[in-house]
């Protein structure tokens, strides 16, 4: 058994504030403040080269800098560069 799981789902609308981008980060920050396991799914419109070959974006960069600092894994598959 895995036990107690906690799934976050979001979307960021691609014309999103900063301010609001900021607050989509602060709140899953503190989703893996539990003890339990967390996933997080959703559409974040955020492009980045390590998953999306398509390029990437100002806040895909920061999506990647926020994973690293949380030690998080992106498990979607890449997208087909043609």
């Amino acid at each position: 058994p895995l036990g107690p799981m906690r799934f976050v789902a979001m979307y960021r609308q691609p014309n999103c504030s900063p301010d609001h981008f900021d607050h989509m980060l602060i709140t899953m920050a503190s989703a893996l403040e539990c003890s339990s396991p967390v996933i997080f799914a959703g559409d974040f419109n955020c492009r980045h080269p390590s998953w999306d070959a398509r390029g990437s974006n100002d806040e895909g960069s920061v999506l990647a800098e926020w994973r690293d600092d949380h030690v998080v894994s992106v498990l979607n598959s890449e997208v087909d560069k043609s």
